[in-house]
């Protein structure tokens, strides 16, 4: 994995999906710093490799827009 690379990673119970930012290396021991693409700063904690989970290789546009005009209308 290398800087620019979006993965999806596991944070407890939830998988996030941000950008690699930086890559750490103290010996055998690799962690990421992630971003968000709209958050203003860099996440709070690195990211171990054995965290992530997968990474983007493609996204498609627009895909989510039928689920947040459901969600939109269910919760009005």
């Amino acid at each position: 994995l290398k800087e620019g690379d979006i993965v999806a990673y596991s944070n407890g119970k939830l998988i996030i999906v941000h950008r690699i930012v930086g890559v750490n290396k103290k010996g055998k021991n690799i962690t990421y710093t992630t971003k968000g693409d709209n958050n203003n700063g860099n996440d709070p904690r690195a990211v171990n490799q054995t965290q992530v989970k997968g990474i983007v290789k493609f996204k498609i546009p627009f895909i989510a827009w039928p689920t947040v005009w459901l969600t939109e209308v269910f919760n009005s």
